[in-house]
């Protein structure tokens, strides 16, 4: 049991470590398109939407641990983990439209996510595309992860925008 632990708190760390890092390399990305243009895309949709892909795995977890059997299971860190990041890939992008001169930190947050959502949004265009042509071409395992990469995107999407309307009212 300790070791256990002590291997998911290893492997926490190092998932942090690896974050961290993609948080840096938001905020100095370059916008030209790489070669491997598809790869880069779909790592990037993986990276942005990895918090929410977490989220629905401890939610997962949790709705497995309602099972006899399976008691002892709880996502409950997953859903930290994922909240966790999904706030310091926000702050990332905070960061980016500070530079760009907005100096106030509420609608610096504002925009941070709506441009967040855009570029989910755009990564989601390009996903149902890719993932179409994959399917045509008879790759049905791209096909399918990508699919599934779309479908998180999507719930994302619609999450945000169900509480940016209710906002409104």
């Amino acid at each position: 049991m300790k070791l256990t632990k002590l291997i998911l708190e290893n492997a926490e760390a190092e998932l942090e470590d690896v974050f961290s890092d993609f948080e840096k390399e938001i905020t100095k990305a370059d916008l030209d398109a790489p070669e491997s243009e598809a790869i880069g895309l779909t790592l990037a949709g993986v990276a942005l939407s990895f918090g929410e892909i977490s989220r629905l795995l401890g939610k997962f977890v949790n709705l497995i641990s309602k099972i006899p059997g399976f008691k002892k299971l709880s996502g409950d860190r997953l859903v930290a983990f994922g909240e966790k990041f999904h706030h310091k890939i926000i702050g990332a992008f905070e960061k980016v439209i500070k530079l760009a001169g907005v100096k106030d930190a509420t609608k610096a947050h504002k925009a941070a996510e709506i441009l967040h959502m855009v570029v989910v949004a755009l990564l989601l265009y390009k996903g149902v595309g890719s993932a179409a042509q994959k399917f045509a071409k008879g790759k049905l395992a791209g096909a399918t992860f990508k699919g599934i990469l779309n479908a998180v995107k999507s719930n994302e999407l619609g999450v945000f925008l169900k509480n940016t309307f209710a906002s409104l009212a």
